[in-house]
């Protein structure tokens, strides 16, 4: 059985650094079969800003055993600038700082809640889990918690993905489904739960974690290293929408905005890049985006330092980075 190290890293934002972006992957649970990896603490371990209670107390986590040795994990590679780094990170929530964001429902006092985005590389693809939990609290001293939690496994020609929402520890929507590729590039996509009809597309299409692994690519390739570049016309599958998008992709180097890290050496580079996206329907003819345009920050190696998340109330929270631990 692979072993992972887990090395934390504490990060201290320079500057002012306020991230207006929407995260392109529904933050949606679930418990699709990935690999068993078992989370072992690393010799080298630092807490995050502000904690000085010495060494972690994180239990250890397992994934549910998978059945293919196409979804077991591999031992991962030294980070690398402009390559998906296998990855855990944590996040605080906080309400959007901007009036102008404030909620639409007058009676909600504040929002908080965590967070954690992971990245596990295996034989054949990559499995990605996201979780939120978010506190709404209210003038009248009430408290509402929602939960939006996504499992997926990526490969190059089959994609499984399971997504949940829960408010209250009752499950409110049930997404579970997947897609294959022929050899010929025909993407047939299907839904188990709930039933209902999948469809055959001859379009390139894409999927979140193939796209992050673009958008890497494009930063190395193209002038974004020192004044941007974009990325367009690429289909993605939205799990949130259950359908095909397009999406425009602006990338550009943010010259004032680092990490300050206190293990440099655990990551390549702290340097960020914005991503601007605007999704547009598929046949959309606009020139204004059909959806809400997100803001991303990223490091070269694919971690994303913070976000900007709008749930159905009209809430806008930001999740900032707290603490990452790299897979070695």
């Amino acid at each position: 059985m692979l072993v992972y190290i887990r090395k934390v890293i504490d990060f201290y934002p320079v500057g002012n650094f306020c991230a207006l972006f929407l995260f392109l992957i529904a933050p949606l649970l679930g418990s699709v079969v990935i690999p068993s990896v078992n989370h072992q603490p690393a010799v080298q371990s630092q807490n995050v800003v502000g904690d000085t209670t010495g060494e972690s107390n994180e239990p250890v986590e397992q994934i549910a055993e998978a059945p293919s040795l196409k979804a077991a994990p591999i031992n991962p590679e030294e980070p690398q600038s402009f390559k998906l780094m296998p990855h855990k990170a944590v996040y605080e929530i906080h309400l959007h700082p901007d009036p102008l964001k404030k909620p639409k429902d007058p009676t909600i006092s504040d929002v908080t809640g965590t967070g954690s985005i992971e990245i596990i590389k295996t034989k054949e693809g990559w499995v990605y889990r996201q979780n939120l939990a978010v506190q709404i609290h209210y003038h009248d001293g009430t408290t509402t918690t929602i939960e939006r939690n996504i499992a997926s496994w990526e490969s190059p020609t089959e994609i499984s993905f399971h997504i949940e929402n829960f408010r209250d520890g009752v499950t409110e929507s049930l997404l579970q489904g997947g897609a294959e590729a022929t050899e010929e590039g025909i993407w047939s996509v299907y839904f188990q739960k709930p039933e209902m009809d999948g469809f055959i597309t001859d379009q390139p299409l894409t999927f979140p974690i193939m796209h992050l692994e673009k958008v890497l690519e494009t930063i190395k390739k193209g002038n974004c290293m020192k004044v941007g570049c974009i990325l367009s016309n690429q289909i993605v599958f939205s799990y949130e929408l259950q359908a095909q998008v397009r999406i425009d992709t602006i990338v550009i180097p943010l010259k004032g905005e680092r990490f300050s890290l206190k293990d440099s050496s655990l990551l390549p580079s702290n340097k960020l890049w914005r991503l601007q996206e605007a999704l547009y329907e598929l046949q959309s003819n606009n020139s204004v985006p059909d959806y809400e345009e997100s803001n991303i920050d990223i490091f070269s190696t694919g971690v994303i330092s913070a976000m900007e998340t709008t749930w159905g109330e009209g809430i806008t929270v930001v999740l900032k980075l707290k603490e990452l631990t790299v897979y070695q």
